[in-house]
């Protein structure tokens, strides 16, 4: 529905209902679908749908890796509307877990490999 639907206000209230309805038992396939539509949505929603995201992510997060890999996922796709504190949280549990640092480092090697091919 948030990819066929033309009514922005209809694809508005099935991220509000995704988000309601979210529990531990589908958060991953909800965080999953919010993020896939993030791509395309319309700029008058993806500050209020990364939040969301960022706030079911972390509520939802059965371990630290869905949650990093989920966050770099948001940076990386709307990074202008991705708020600071969701920046300090993420590079907080980078930071003082060695499990998910790899993640982070495979994030900024993709970006810096980016970089360069636009750049050459």
């Amino acid at each position: 529905m948030l990819q066929t639907e033309r009514d922005v206000s209809v694809r508005q209230r099935a991220v509000d209902l995704l988000y309601a309805m979210c529990d531990r038992s589908n958060s991953e396939e909800i965080v999953q679908e919010m993020l896939n539509y993030l791509e395309t949505a319309d700029y008058s929603i993806r500050e209020e749908m990364v939040l969301k995201v960022a706030i079911l992510a972390e509520k939802y997060a059965t371990d630290y890796s869905w949650y990093v890999d989920v966050i770099l996922n948001l940076i990386r796709m709307a990074g202008d509307h991705v708020s600071e504190e969701v920046w300090y949280r993420v590079i907080q549990i980078v930071v003082n877990r060695e499990d998910v640092q790899g993640i982070f480092i495979i994030y900024k090697i993709e970006q810096a490999n980016s970089y360069l091919y636009i750049n050459v």
